[in-house]
């Protein structure tokens, strides 16, 4: 299997400054270039962005087209809200971007009767994976009704900062053939600065830090990796 196929790129720091260890601000048009082509070249093609990441979208059309990868380039976008479901919006926009997943940015839109409503009219005309991203347990629950219809669920989890999920619920959404994908996998960079930084801006997180970087070190392998 090539897990290379399995990564996703976070496209929040694209087009704005993110991250908690976030130094440098928002990413180059030259770096993201740069980070594009290592990343088909390795087989990694999909990119988790959202409307509401102010010139993500923007940066990745750019240097996609330019670049003429537009094809090997897949888009997850997470929205906010169902204007951009406007049939006549959501074209342009089918358009410009190889659509892999359209995402509600929380089960709260994907719930509402209108999200429902536009979505299953642009599915009739449109190729396109519908997901959601949660942010508790619960919400699972409230979404069940909704699995025949769901592609991708997106959750929250590191190692350190991790939420519980209900197992049986996790294998539920496996055997309904619903993709699960992982956020915050790096905890915004957190789990990747050096011992010094995290002693004294994140305490309380020092201590599990010691004990990942005992494991990185006894196994040869890069926190990347251990994360």
């Amino acid at each position: 299997m090539n897990l290379n196929k399995k990564i996703i790129l976070g496209g929040a720091q694209f087009g704005m400054k993110y991250g908690i260890a976030n130094k440098n601000g928002e990413i180059s048009s030259k770096n993201l270039r740069k980070i594009l082509n290592y990343a088909i070249n390795r087989q990694v093609y999909i990119i988790d962005t959202a409307t509401s990441y102010k010139r993500s979208l923007k940066k990745i059309f750019d240097i996609s087209h330019n670049d003429n990868f537009k094809n090997k380039v897949k888009v997850i976008i997470k929205i906010k809200s169902t204007s951009i479901l406007n049939t006549v919006k959501f074209k342009k926009l089918y358009d410009k971007y190889n659509i892999y997943c359209l995402m509600a940015h929380s089960s709260k839109l994907f719930l509402k009767k209108s999200f429902q409503k536009k979505i299953k009219i642009l599915k009739k005309d449109y190729q396109f994976k519908i997901g959601v991203s949660i942010y508790e347990n619960k919400e699972l629950s409230n979404l069940k009704r909704y699995y025949k219809i769901i592609n991708v669920v997106q959750i929250p989890f590191n190692i350190i900062n991790y939420k519980t999920f209900d197992a049986k619920v996790l294998d539920k959404l496996k055997k309904e053939k619903i993709e699960l994908h992982a956020r915050s996998i790096f905890y915004q960079g957190v789990l990747l600065m050096n011992k010094k930084s995290i002693k004294s801006r994140f305490k309380s997180f020092y201590e599990k830090f010691n004990q990942l970087n005992y494991l990185s070190k006894k196994n040869k392998v890069n926190m990347i990796f251990i994360c």
